[in-house]
């Protein structure tokens, strides 16, 4: 390795830079001059294709290849994309969104969403470095922004806490990867991820208990230790913790002939917005020999959508080195659609 050019004529005043890969381009913000220096990298030499001035001072940049529009955070808190024109000397403004509350105690000053990435679906990731105030706790912690490609009452903005001076956000572009960021204050990286809880309806022989059952499962493959509560009409709950195959299997005794409904969620090691609903009902019908004990599906329902998307699905976030997990839904998407089968008597 060695240096092969200096580009000059570029702004670096308080510069964070990001890379277009899909048009090999650089951009470089600045802080002190609010400007986007916009760098050809495939010419020979790399050259500088213009200056994109911006209103408000820019604190973060990265490239959004599933709209092909230019990404930057502000320090007034928000998110804006930016479609440049031609000539690199300016930029038309698309979407704006606001990002996450800072948490009380943070110093607003200092306090800026600095790194960020978008995903392929166009949800946007933004981690935001929390300095505390001089009044405020000194263990206040950093947060990631996560803003969907639609922003409304049903997919708000959802802030996951991270730790301490959270600091870098590097995303693994595999297929259901995970996104790790650094938290410099405290030495630990913390990983976010989605996950998917599903309820599902279990059969059981007359004189054996039932079976509430959900799981609860990584994209990118890796197993999740956790520990489910399905919790009945009456209030009791009943827990169990994931196995190696991401489910959580309940014994429920004395299930009456009726419906017996479970409201199922996430308890620990992490606290999780997705929950939702499922049903199973019990039948006076006469036990059936070698009946076994495998997930039943209810009969044809009108409209009754695959098992497979019967599922909550949300975007956890977690301290790998403190080996804790807090799990936090993704906007409307922690909905679990009701589902009911049958477990026979």
């Amino acid at each position: 390795m060695n240096v092969v050019q200096i580009i000059s004529g570029v702004e670096t005043g308080a510069a964070v830079t990001a890379m277009d890969s899909v048009h090999q381009r650089l951009y470089v913000s600045s802080e002190s001059t609010k400007t986007v220096t916009v760098i050809d990298a495939a010419s020979t030499p790399a050259a500088v294709l213009g200056v994109i001035p911006v209103e408000k001072t820019p604190v973060g940049v990265t490239w959004d290849a599933s709209s092909d529009t230019l990404v930057l955070t502000f320090d007034d808190n928000t998110i804006s994309w930016l479609e440049p024109s031609s000539d690199f000397t300016s930029a038309e403004v698309t979407r704006s969104e606001t990002l996450a509350p800072l948490p009380e105690g943070a110093e607003p000053s200092v306090s800026l969403p600095r790194a960020l990435s978008v995903r392929a679906d166009g949800t946007a990731m933004v981690l935001t470095e929390v300095w505390p105030s001089e009044t405020g706790p000194e263990n206040i912690t950093s947060f990631v922004s996560v803003v969907p490609p639609v922003v409304d009452a049903a997919t708000p903005v959802v802030p996951l806490t991270v730790g301490i001076d959270g600091f870098a956000l590097i995303p693994d572009t595999r297929v259901g990867g995970s996104v790790y960021v650094t938290n410099i204050g405290e030495g630990t990286v913390s990983t976010l991820g989605d996950v998917t809880l599903t309820g599902y309806a279990s059969r059981h022989v007359v004189g054996t208990d039932g079976a509430a059952t959900a799981s609860l499962v990584r994209a990118d493959g890796f197993p999740l230790a956790a520990s489910l509560n399905f919790t009945d009409a009456s209030g009791t709950v009943f827990s169990a913790q994931t196995g190696a195959d991401g489910f959580a299997r309940a014994a429920v005794a004395g299930l009456a002939v009726g419906e017996a409904g479970f409201d199922v969620s996430v308890a620990a090691p992490a606290t999780i917005t997705l929950a939702g609903e499922s049903a199973v009902t019990t039948t006076a019908a006469a036990a059936t020999p070698g009946d076994d004990q495998s997930t039943s599906t209810p009969p044809g329902v009108t409209g009754q959508i695959t098992p497979s998307s019967l599922a909550a699905t949300g975007f956890p976030v977690g301290v790998a080195a403190a080996g804790v997990l807090a799990l936090f839904a993704l906007g409307a998407a922690g909905i679990l659609i009701s589902r009911r089968g049958r477990v026979r008597a």
